[in-house]
């Protein structure tokens, strides 16, 4: 119920930025080989991934909302998880882009009904170097302020929380185009060693 309704009001309100902007690209992200890896064993991680960007000449909004699951030893773990963030302009110019950004972070795993989650809020940087007028690189970095858990399961800290997505972009018409990339973010527990949700993505994206 709860990621029904995260779903909800994150779809809501990317809808609503979009309708309000003047440009901005709209994607979908799929990963189908992607790992959870907790220090001594791995997992199978396949998620897919909406997401929105929204930039002016000095501000940017972007956010995206993670559906997927977890299998583990047979079993699977449902997660999802809400990336959003606010940056304003370092660099603009026609070859880069540089955004100081700030956000908010959260993942939440359920299995048979128990609940694992992390949140934090964020800083980090956006960037975008352009290689002509229709491929482009983006690479983006997070790192969390005061990150935080709750679980069914156990009871641990979290030291530290840090994201970063690498994707390469190419528009095939003015406005439609395909992305490849990857993605990493990692979660340092206090005792319980590191969970890092990583995996190679394959997308599409519109410009609007």
């Amino acid at each position: 119920m709860k990621r029904i309704l995260i779903l909800a009001l994150t779809m809501s309100l990317l809808l609503s930025l979009a309708s309000m902007s003047l440009a901005g690209t709209a994607y979908f992200d799929v990963m189908t080989d992607g790992e959870v890896d907790r220090g001594f064993y791995d997992d199978d991680l396949s998620q897919v991934t909406i997401g929105l960007e929204v930039p002016g000449d000095t501000y940017k909004f972007a956010g995206s909302f993670s559906n997927g699951t977890i299998e583990d030893n047979g079993d699977d773990w449902d997660t999802t998880s809400l990336l959003l963030k606010g940056g304003y302009a370092l660099i603009n110019d026609r070859k880069l882009r540089l955004d100081l950004t700030g956000g908010y972070y959260y993942r939440e795993e359920d299995y048979l009904g128990y609940e694992r989650s992390y949140r934090s809020l964020l800083i980090g940087f956006d960037s975008k170097l352009k290689i002509d007028p229709r491929a482009s690189i983006d690479f983006n970095f997070s790192y969390g302020l005061a990150p935080d858990m709750d679980s069914d399961l156990y009871e641990d800290d979290i030291d530290s929380i840090s994201i970063w997505n690498l994707k390469f972009n190419y528009l095939f018409t003015p406005k439609f185009g395909g992305s490849i990339g990857y993605q990493s973010e990692t979660v340092d527990l206090d005792k319980s060693g590191k969970d890092v949700y990583s995996g190679f993505t394959i997308g599409a994206f519109v410009k609007f």
